[in-house]
């Protein structure tokens, strides 16, 4: 994930085309709850009730009445307490629980239909993995429903999702990058500004722009059309 202050203006800027009378409910992380609060109420959003954190969140209603709803982060367990809990439901299997985190590729599907790959921080020896991604993804859809979106009500209510980790069933308009030191978002930031004055750009064009071979453009060609919202022409990837 990228530093915190890209991801917080990015939630933030969400919320510019909403009326600022409208309640806005925040879930992040508690260490950094504080920091969101502070951008949204500077934007003019000062019906705001009290902001939650992950793993706080079961039964609560503070939002019931929020027309907002953005939460920020990837919602992961205490790792002592999450280790204790598995030893304790996965006594019986046969093999040895495996507790090793790390970083691994995963999908997040997109609204467009494709799929971009995103590193993710986790476990991922089973059953631990299965027990670690239910856990985190349950608390993603605990928060979601915070707003309660299943209950009828006569005004639209509007969730935004800031996070790194893949939810079945829950589409991805846009993936932030880190742009610092990254010379794959210099290569979307030419493909999307020349994007404005033309229909194409070749890959050629892009390299010189950021200083790389034509090559390495290429061969990363599905990753910068993804984050730049382009498309290939039929026949002519990597061109």
């Amino acid at each position: 994930m990228p530093s915190i202050g890209i991801p917080i203006l990015l939630a933030a800027a969400a919320l510019d085309p909403f009326d600022l009378i409208w309640k806005v409910g925040v879930i992040t992380h508690k260490k950094i709850e504080s920091q969101l609060v502070e951008r949204i109420h500077s934007m003019g959003f000062l019906d705001m009730p009290t902001p939650m954190h992950f793993f706080n969140l079961r039964g609560s209603n503070a939002f019931l009445e929020s027309q907002i709803l953005v939460i920020l982060g990837c919602p992961i367990p205490n790792l002592t307490e999450f280790q204790e809990e598995c030893e304790a439901f996965l006594y019986d299997d046969p093999s040895p629980l495996k507790f090793i985190p790390n970083n691994k590729s995963a999908s997040l599907k997109m609204r467009d239909e494709r799929e971009y790959e995103v590193k993710t921080w986790g476990f991922w020896t089973p059953p631990v993995s299965d027990y670690y991604w239910q856990k985190c993804q349950a608390e993603l859809y605990q928060a979601v429903h915070r707003i309660r979106p299943y209950l009828p009500k006569d005004y639209d209510r509007h969730i935004f999702l800031f996070t790194n980790m893949p939810v079945p069933g829950m589409l991805v308009n846009h993936v932030i990058i880190d742009t610092e030191n990254n010379w794959l978002a210099a290569a979307v930031q030419v493909v999307q500004s020349r994007l404005v004055e033309a229909d194409q750009v070749p890959a050629s064009e892009v390299a010189t722009a950021v200083e790389r071979t034509t090559k390495s453009i290429a061969n990363n060609g599905d990753e910068i059309a993804i984050l730049a919202g382009a498309w290939y022409y039929s026949g002519t990837k990597g061109q």
